[in-house]
């Protein structure tokens, strides 16, 4: 997976997946602590130390997830 760090640079780090849970998520075993921030949108075009901008989450009153 990518994950981004303080300097908003991303870097590949390996993962373990260890299967699948009820709600269709990952379960990862190992490779991360979980409290990386992980990059979910524009990973096939991304290359080492690229620095990336971070859009801010949308809040529940965000209908459709437009900023």
């Amino acid at each position: 997976v990518w994950v981004v760090a303080a300097d908003t640079t991303v870097r590949s780090v390996p993962v373990t997946v260890k299967g699948i849970d009820a709600g269709g998520d990952l379960i990862i075993s190992s490779g991360l602590t979980g409290s990386e921030q992980v990059v979910r949108a524009g990973v096939n075009s991304l290359t080492p130390n690229e620095k990336v901008n971070i859009r801010p989450e949308a809040d529940e009153t965000n209908v459709g997830g437009i900023f």
